[in-house]
């Protein structure tokens, strides 16, 4: 049977109220799936579909929903429905869940908590809110050196079922500190009586707990690790970030940098960003979308002064109107392709203070090596439509130009932004396009001017 049948078995017998049939025919489903199963039930439907659940799937199945569904829920349960939930959900997603509900709901989610949760949660609570010890678990598995294989091996068996995976075991000298960390197969592929020390390899890839959780997508993706350890100041082991945590921050990440891309401001006091943008007030909605807007009118202004400068070219050469869209709109292209490659790049690393000049240069040539081709392209099909090699040339040439500027700018613009303290998703379109339309109608104008005389 199919996962698309079984949702609608699944659906069928909500509407029937069957619980108990519900309950034994989703006992092997990805919680995930059972996650958007229940986002799709309303009002008392949703909890009673909800502890019809295993009690162990439902914590999973919990920590997959959105927050909105989770607060729906949260309100309907009963004391002992929250204390079940937080105790099957591992420590990450509860303080991820903590972290995002408001105070009111946190608290008394807090006093349903054990004491030995409750220290738990308000330990990783006490984490800046964009660290890694935010997103870390505190369930790991741990050897010592001294221990045999075969030692490490029980202490697995018994306690494996604890922790969220046991792919990868981490040896711990007595006082804390992380030694090593090896995967499971290198224990089983050893002899039995050999010492944990006599596997130690070394240097281990770590996180601090302090690091900006960024660090823990970057770091991720450059070693291509499914899990990594978190320790403090001393190199003392205090937990894990494992990959879906990461995963997760690295959508939020992405989804800012978009926003961004589009002109809106985000800041950290913008808890509900998204649903004010979408569902605000005007007034809200102009307060985070009319500054950026405004500074690209300035430029398109100035766009328009520099044509009007040029108006008794334009006017004797009237064909010339026909190219200033291609002018201005390749150019925009490729500052726009630069300006999110610089974004996705400093986003995930990749462009420093120690590398910045260089990628500048490289996109600068990458933008020249554009416009020779683009505009090959453009001003032989210029010459052959209006019968002109000198506007061809013009063509040419201006192409050239406004792909090399709109690609220098679109890297040094949002560093410079950044340098600045500014935002340089939000800023940078407005000033590129300022900056390569002017550009690029001067160069255009004057070299129509000077190479086209005779016309005028």
């Amino acid at each position: 049977m199919t996962l698309t049948t079984l949702k609608e078995q699944i659906r069928e017998l909500a509407t029937e109220r069957k619980w108990q049939e519900i309950r034994e025919a989703v006992e092997e489903w990805p919680p995930a799936e059972l996650a958007e199963l229940l986002a799709e039930k309303e009002g008392p439907q949703k909890l009673l579909f909800f502890r019809a659940l295993p009690r162990e799937l439902a914590g999973q199945v919990f920590s997959h929903l959105d927050p909105e569904s989770q607060e729906e829920l949260l309100e309907q349960f009963t004391d002992r429905d929250t204390q079940s939930v937080l105790e099957e959900m591992g420590p990450d997603d509860r303080t991820r869940l903590l972290s995002e509900l408001p105070s009111d709901v946190v608290r008394r989610l807090m006093e349903a908590l054990p004491p030995h949760e409750l220290e738990e949660a308000r330990w990783l609570l006490g984490y800046p809110e964009e660290s890694v010890g935010r997103i870390m678990t505190p369930d790991y598995l741990s050897v010592r050196p001294d221990w045999t294989v075969s030692k490490a091996l029980d202490a697995i068996r018994e306690r494996g079922q604890e922790y969220e995976t046991v792919a990868t075991v981490y040896v711990v000298e007595e006082d804390g500190r992380l030694v090593d960390a090896m995967g499971l197969r290198r224990l089983l592929m050893t002899e039995p009586e050999s010492r944990i020390s006599e596997l130690v390899r070394g240097p281990v890839v770590r996180l601090m707990a302090t690091d900006d959780r960024e660090e823990a997508v970057r770091a991720m993706e450059r070693y291509d690790l499914p899990v990594l350890p978190v320790v403090d100041r001393e190199d003392k082991l205090l937990g894990i970030v494992t990959h879906d945590d990461v995963m997760d921050v690295a959508e939020g990440e992405f989804t800012e940098d978009m926003f961004r891309l589009a002109g809106i401001t985000w800041s950290e006091e913008e808890a509900g960003r998204s649903s004010r943008i979408l569902e605000g007030s005007l007034t809200e909605v102009l307060k985070l979308r009319l500054p950026w807007l405004l500074v690209a009118l300035a430029g398109g202004l100035m766009a328009g002064g520099v044509v009007g400068q040029f108006e008794e070219t334009l006017e004797a050469i009237v064909v010339l109107a026909f190219f200033i869209p291609v002018i201005m709109d390749m150019g925009g292209n490729v500052g726009t392709q630069a300006s999110t490659i610089f974004v996705r790049g400093f986003a995930l690393g990749h462009i420093t203070d120690e590398n910045v000049l260089r990628h500048v240069w490289r996109e600068t040539r990458t933008g020249l090596s554009v416009g020779i081709l683009i505009g090959i392209v453009a001003g032989f099909a210029a010459w052959l439509w209006q019968g002109m090699p000198e506007l061809g040339i013009v063509i040419f040439v201006s192409m050239i130009a406004t792909c090399t500027i709109a690609s220098m700018v679109g890297f040094a613009i949002p560093w410079l932004a950044h340098k600045a303290g500014k935002d340089p998703a939000a800023v940078s379109d407005p000033f590129i396009t300022t900056i390569k339309d002017v550009s690029g109608l001067l160069i255009y104008f004057g070299l129509a001017t000077w190479l086209l005389a005779a016309l005028l």
